[in-house]
């Protein structure tokens, strides 16, 4: 028996094949993908939120065209991509960052998206950062003062919106409020500027949380200057899995991780490919992220890059919680 013809997929990736989230989300997505008789394309924005909307209206103009699409609504542009799809035969899904519920609700109203556009795929980024910073408060210890300060990622994009809410949330539960919250823009040097400025005007800093490894690495940059020691001296929680921060984690630069979110994308296909053959769609959204733990079988399989290993563990895992 022949068979079915694969179903094809385009991912409007804002990142670039070469930034250790987004080309792993990639690698995860193709390794699923194999496993799903789906034919995945690709397209990266290299970080260029007006390529996210050129990359758009170029998919829109093609003869043959896929019969889903996938966004992230990342520097809140997804509005301007979804304009370019109207009228035009495959549906959307919206990944990791949603368009605002208002404008959701605003487009649902309108037969063609009742049709066409799909549930969105949003990992609970509020809850890894309200886990994070209350797991920072623990590293800290008892005799703490609650000196602690927030690099955020921007203020646009929703998932840093969400973590970091989740981040303050969690530190004043425990009675801290943070001394400063500033913006790093997920980027290492500008942490890094910002962390020698901030050590300076705050003297008995405890703990930094980072919405990003890339921030927490330019916040340790900032302590090394100074001559002082992450995870004894200073602290730090932060957000992701590339390499590096897996292995700073196991070293205790990194005295906190948390991570998952990689899976997403892979998810959301599972998601396109039940809805291609008319199955329900699932509206409750399986847990991504966690707290990272050296010597746990999530990390370690994270640690030696085992894709295939680690979308068996989650689909595992996910059906067992749900």
């Amino acid at each position: 028996m022949a068979q079915a013809q694969p179903l094809r997929v385009s991912f409007i990736n804002p990142g670039s094949a070469q930034e250790s989230f987004w080309g792993d989300i990639d690698k995860l997505m193709l390794v699923a993908a194999a496993e799903l008789n789906i034919e995945l394309e690709i397209l990266h924005a290299n970080r260029d939120h007006f390529r996210m909307i050129a990359l758009a209206q170029e998919l829109a103009a093609r003869e043959q065209l896929p019969r889903y699409v996938i966004l992230v609504n990342e520097k809140n542009v997804a509005a301007k991509m979804l304009a370019a799809f109207e009228g035009l035969p495959f549906k959307t899904l919206l990944l990791l960052n949603d368009i605002e519920p208002k404008a959701r609700h605003s487009l649902l109203q309108e037969p063609y998206w009742q049709q066409h556009l799909l549930p969105p795929l949003i990992p609970d980024n509020e809850r890894i950062g309200f886990l994070t910073a209350q797991a920072l408060l623990m590293q800290m210890g008892n005799r703490r003062q609650g000196k602690v300060l927030l690099i955020s990622g921007d203020k646009g994009t929703p998932a840093s919106i969400e973590r970091t809410q989740g981040a303050l949330n969690g530190f004043r539960q425990a009675g801290i409020e943070p001394l400063q919250l500033v913006y790093g823009h997920w980027q290492e040097q500008r942490a890094r500027a910002q962390t020698q400025v901030l050590l300076n005007r705050y003297p008995g800093l405890e703990g930094i949380w980072t919405a990003n490894d890339h921030m927490a690495f330019g916040a340790i940059a900032a302590l090394e200057d100074k001559g002082l020691r992450p995870g004894e001296d200073i602290f730090i929680a932060s957000i992701n899995t590339s390499s590096k921060v897996l292995d700073w984690r196991s070293q205790g630069h990194i005295s906190v991780l948390g991570g998952g979110h990689l899976l997403a994308g892979a998810e959301a296909l599972r998601r396109i490919r039940d809805d291609s053959e008319a199955r329900p769609w699932n509206e409750k959204v399986p847990p991504m992220f966690r707290l990272l733990v050296p010597g746990t079988e999530p990390f370690n399989l994270l640690e030696q890059r085992n894709w295939r290993a680690l979308l068996a563990w989650y689909q595992q895992t996910s059906e067992v919680t749900h």
